[in-house]
Formats: C-alpha cells, sequence, structure tokens
C-alpha cells in the first residue's frame, strides 16, 4: 500500500520517457503480487495532463453531440485557440443540458497523443492490458452520474478531489453539474 501511495504521489508531477521505467517496474511488481498479469486494466490520467474548457453552446441533443463531436472541426469552430486536434486526444463530457433555455454545457478536454501513449507504454510495460484511458476528472463525473437514480435526482452530491498539482470541486445540485478546477498553490499554507 505504501508502494501503490508514493507511485501515485510521483505520477501526479508527471510522467516521462525518463520516468517510464521506473514506474512501469513498480506497477509490474504489484501486478505480479496480486497476480493480474496480462488483464484489462485502465487509468484515470491525471487532470493536469489535459487542457480543459468549459463551453456553453446552444441546446444540442446527447445523439447530435455522439455524431458532430467525433470531428475535429466541430471543436475547433468552439474553441478558437485550439487547433490541430488531430495529434491530440480529446474527449467531452455534457455537464448540462437545458432545452428550455437552449443551452449545453459541456467539458471538453484534450492531451497530446504522445503523452496518452506514454500511458499505454506504462500499462503494457507493467504486464497489463490497457482498455480504457480517461481524464481523472472524467471518471469522477461518471461516478456522480452513475450514483444518480430517479429517486435522488434533486439530491446534491459534492465531490472534493485533491491532488498536489490541481484540485477539483464538483457540485451535482438541481440537476446540474458545476466544475471547479483550482492549483495547489492557490491554496494557502500549500
Amino acid at each position: 500500500s505504501d508502494l501503490v501511495s508514493s507511485i501515485g504521489e510521483e505520477i501526479q508531477q508527471g510522467l516521462s520517457q525518463k520516468n517510464l521505467n521506473d514506474y512501469a517496474l513498480k506497477i509490474r511488481e504489484m501486478v505480479i503480487r496480486a497476480k493480474l498479469m496480462g488483464q484489462d486494466s485502465g487509468i484515470s490520467i491525471p487532470n493536469s495532463n489535459f487542457e480543459n474548457h468549459i463551453l456553453k453552446l446552444s441546446y444540442i441533443s446527447d445523439d447530435e453531440l455522439e455524431e458532430k463531436g467525433k470531428l475535429e472541426t466541430f471543436w475547433e469552430n468552439k474553441i478558437f485557440d485550439v487547433k490541430d486536434l488531430k495529434n491530440k486526444v480529446f474527449k467531452y463530457q455534457i455537464l448540462n443540458s437545458d432545452i428550455n433555455n437552449n443551452e449545453t454545457t459541456i467539458l471538453f478536454s484534450f492531451i497530446p497523443k504522445k503523452t496518452v501513449q506514454l500511458y499505454v507504454d506504462l500499462l503494457l510495460d507493467a504486464g497489463l492490458k490497457p482498455v480504457t484511458i480517461e481524464n481523472e476528472i472524467f471518471s469522477i463525473i461518471k461516478r456522480i452520474q452513475s450514483q444518480t437514480s430517479f429517486d435522488n435526482l434533486n439530491e446534491p452530491k459534492l465531490i472534493v478531489h485533491l491532488s498536489p498539482i490541481n484540485n477539483n470541486v464538483i457540485l451535482f445540485a438541481d440537476n446540474l453539474i458545476t466544475f471547479f478546477l483550482f492549483k495547489s498553490t492557490d491554496l494557502p499554507g500549500l
């Protein structure tokens, strides 16, 4: 457990080709101990590795976004300082969609493909088979949504995610997700 904690703290500082082998050896040791060689695995990449944008768009249905969201040009037309998405992995998550107010709020994130490849290589070198790679914030949002049912739809839920680099506060209340991101250095005393 100390090994897991140590790796988590170190990897928050950033994965690079230089430290990839060290992490892979540490993870491989745990994989062998747990008898998980060759198993499917997933990884939540630290949010600090992504560039994130909160987009307020005219209402768009889930189906329409699913179709249009695959196109790089759709996003490049929404975020003016973002170009060349073909060299990046991008993900998006609807935070709120309100047809009555003609508004959809989306969390849009992207990361260079070469950074994602480092994480894929890490898992492969550790003896695992990567099947899903996610921005840690999307994982948290999906967790909130998975805990929400018709019976508790209006009950507020709050997740506070603290890390050495970025901190996130995600509030789900009144069928809306509100997302706050701030750097650890923004907190007094840290």
